[in-house]
């Protein structure tokens, strides 16, 4: 690398033209906006040489305290955690690019982070609710009914199509999730752009190789989803009954309100998938089968998330010596 070609900003805009070929445009997208937000706009032109320890932990501290600039507070540890490990894919790849120019840049260690809890629907709330759901099924209802039983992330229901549930087989297949990111193909230039094409939907594969699966369908979803099917064509999309997906964030804002009509406390719609998966351990699911229907890379994932022993069953175990 040339001298004047060795500043943050210089540096920043190559790894991100090297990590487009080996990621998921979404992924990207990500990147692109720790960038933007937080990197770019601390280091700015320094040099990448000048770029010292000192000076990497007065970056924290600027995190932590006046990170969040739109709130005028600072960032949670998790989310300094992850501009931190986009910082260590930079300064590995200036090593990459330039070993000996690179060799003295400061380590990168991550902040202590405590785990938050799992929230899940209490067993009240969840019969309160699935009967509200099986009440005059809508296909936003059914969306959310299905996510009871199979635990899908809210983008892999978006994507879902009719000919992705074999009800012969009793087969629910995950192939692909829907998410909401920058256009690719907005032009702010061209005088055919508007701001309403600055964002789309785009419908991809899912987060991860294990994410494509196969979920056994519960036996309370065969009738329901029989019902509906039977208007709709295999290329429709479930939730919208056409060949256009649903917004996630859209829908989003149709589970709120299926909650309050409910009269059921506000919990994120992730906590769908933590309820189901809490739900199988209770019921004596084994945890090869919980993550391979969750679509965790590893098992270990599944026990360090979902299992957990209860004071009773510690109590049990010490009487036993």
């Amino acid at each position: 690398m040339e001298k004047d070609k060795t500043t943050m900003n210089t540096i920043c805009e190559n790894w991100l033209k090297y990590v487009r070929l080996h990621v998921k445009y979404s992924t990207y997208v990500h990147y692109e906006r720790i960038i933007n937000t937080h990197i770019c706009c601390f280091f700015n032109d320094l040099e990448i040489s000048s770029l010292t320890f000192p000076k990497l932990q007065q970056f924290i501290q600027y995190l932590a305290t006046d990170g969040n600039r739109k709130n005028n507070c600072g960032l949670s540890p998790k989310t300094i955690n992850d501009i931190l490990n986009v910082l260590k894919a930079i300064f590995k790849y200036c090593s990459m690019v330039d070993s000996e120019k690179c060799s003295n840049l400061p380590h990168i260690q991550l902040l202590r982070t405590q785990p938050e809890p799992v929230k899940v629907f209490n067993h009240n709330d969840s019969n309160i609710l699935e009967n509200y759901l099986i009440q005059n099924t809508t296909l936003s209802k059914l969306g959310i009914l299905i996510c009871m039983y199979t635990g899908l992330r809210i983008g892999e229901i978006c994507a879902l199509q009719w000919n992705n549930i074999d009800l012969e087989r009793e087969l629910l297949c995950i192939t692909q999730t829907a998410y909401h990111t920058k256009n690719p193909e907005f032009n702010p230039d061209s005088d055919l752009s508007s701001s309403s094409n600055k964002t789309k939907i785009i419908v991809s594969s899912p987060k991860t190789w294990n994410s494509v699966r196969k979920i056994p369908i519960a036996s309370k979803l065969i009738e329901p989803l029989k019902r509906a099917s039977s208007h709709y064509s295999k290329k429709c999309f479930v939730l919208t009954g056409s060949d256009s997906p649903m917004d996630p964030r859209t829908y989003q804002y149709q589970y709120k309100q299926h909650l309050q009509a409910c009269n059921i406390p506000y919990l994120n719609f992730h906590c769908l998938r933590h309820t189901f998966s809490t739900r199988c351990i209770e019921n004596g699911c084994d945890i090869k089968s919980l993550s391979e229907m969750l679509g965790h890379a590893s098992t270990s994932i599944t026990l360090q998330k979902y299992v957990f022993s209860s004071y009773q069953q510690k109590k049990q175990f010490v009487n036993l010596l």
